[in-house]
């Protein structure tokens, strides 16, 4: 996704043969990953969108403490 964007591939032509692969991967996982729900949300993700220098995504409270380690291994 980050190469996609980079190469501005969403506002022009591809003009490499990798660019045209990074087209063809980008429109599949695009389709795969369109309408998912993202947990403890409100709102559905359409697909890819360009990410930013600095973001947040939702993780799940198990995974938010490292203080108890053991316990995630286990579960």
């Amino acid at each position: 996704v980050r190469h996609y964007y980079e190469n501005g591939l969403d506002q022009k032509e591809p003009e490499t043969e990798f660019q045209e692969w990074l087209v063809a991967l980008f429109a599949k996982l695009h389709n795969l990953t369109e309408n998912n729900f993202i947990p403890k949300s409100h709102y559905l993700e359409y697909g890819f969108q360009k990410i930013g220098k600095n973001f947040s995504y939702p993780v799940s409270e198990k995974f938010t403490t490292s203080d108890n380690d053991e316990s995630l291994l286990s579960e």
